[in-house]
């Protein structure tokens, strides 16, 4: 199945903001490009689309990266696999094999 990359993200983004103690999604790409595509916007005068969650393929099937802040009251690695299942069962639902691989990780506590 041939899957559309930037919608995916928008609706992981989606999946992942509203999965409990979430309280932000960050960007998942590495700064560098982050930076990169900023410099491309002010020099084009052209916003660059920016998806937060990062949707990748490859040989072995989607690799998918989150990035977020997860609040304080309650242990971030608890907050890490609900995101990692709502994930999951989001990509089960529009019928995508499993992934490759599901990386989440805090940016930020509280």
């Amino acid at each position: 199945m041939i899957v559309d990359a930037g919608e995916l993200s928008r609706a992981l983004t989606e999946v992942v903001a509203a999965t409990e103690g979430v309280t932000s999604v960050y960007e998942a790409r590495p700064i560098v490009v982050g930076v990169a595509a900023r410099v491309v916007e002010v020099v084009v005068g052209d916003a660059v689309e920016r998806h937060l969650v990062l949707v990748e393929s490859d040989d072995e099937g989607l690799r998918i990266r989150v990035s977020l802040a997860s609040r304080s009251s309650e242990p971030a690695a608890v907050v890490c696999r609900r995101v990692y299942r709502a994930v999951g069962d989001h990509l089960a639902s529009l019928g995508l094999d499993s992934p490759a691989d599901i990386a989440v990780s805090i940016g930020r506590v509280g």
